[in-house]
């Protein structure tokens, strides 16, 4: 995983894009602004991913 497992990832969309293959990829939407011709949104991944032995630390 490139990421740590409570990353904030934020999906640069148009306003009209459809998200429903945000839960099947493991993904949940937190926040969304919604601006005149696209939209922001942020996802966090759902639960905790068990199989990662990184600290996550620097």
């Amino acid at each position: 995983m490139l990421f740590r497992s409570n990353a904030l990832i934020i999906l640069e969309t148009a306003r009209d894009t459809d998200l429903s293959c945000l839960a099947a990829a493991g993904f949940t939407a937190v926040r969304e602004k919604t601006y005149k011709t696209n939209a922001h949104i942020f996802i966090q991944r759902e639960g905790k991913d068990e199989k990662s032995n990184l600290s996550g630390e620097l």
